[in-house]
């Protein structure tokens, strides 16, 4: 594992976002000195690993003190039959003669292994003449990607919970 290489995401306060790396030493462990500290940025630590993708809760690091982060990696596989979705919340407005439906979505891994959803995805069908799709940017490695049918759910999910919301 020495060498792995470890991304650190810088999110600015006006919105700007850049990206450090780094290579963990014999023991794993990745050390950056010099980063500003204060209330004008957060950082957030991720690791890829076999297509999967491993990040730490934003912070802000202390002008007087660093910051210690742990990632725990768990086995990849591409199986999804240990998820389990659950509808959390279904809400219809009425615009323009149009019916708005925005749905939330928790999504469980029961399993202890992160699941890949590989380059395709995990698709949901909408139902037939969807006019648009929207979804909220999220923090996580779960993205969903709008097509002609629906939408694809991809990236990695961990072992635990992650709440998805589209519109």
């Amino acid at each position: 594992m020495e060498g792995e290489a470890i991304g650190v995401g810088v999110m600015k306060q006006g919105g700007g976002r850049e990206s450090l790396t780094g290579e963990t030493n014999i023991q794993v462990q990745l050390l950056m000195s010099d980063l500003p500290s204060g209330s004008g940025q957060a950082y957030r630590v991720t690791l890829s690993y076999e297509g999967a993708t491993y990040a730490s809760n934003p912070y802000r690091l202390e002008p007087d003190r660093g910051h210690q982060v742990f990632l725990r990696q768990a086995p990849v596989t591409r199986d999804t039959s240990r998820l389990l979705q659950r509808i959390g919340q279904t809400m219809l407005e009425y615009r323009n003669e149009r019916i708005h439906v925005t749905q939330q979505a928790q999504i469980d891994n029961l399993g202890e292994e992160t699941v890949v959803f590989g380059d395709d995805g995990l698709h949901i069908d909408l139902p037939r003449g969807f006019t648009a799709f929207q979804t909220q940017q999220t923090m996580t490695d779960q993205r969903l990607i709008a097509d002609d049918t629906g939408f694809a759910l991809k990236g990695s999910l961990p072992p635990g919970r992650v709440a998805l919301t589209w519109a």
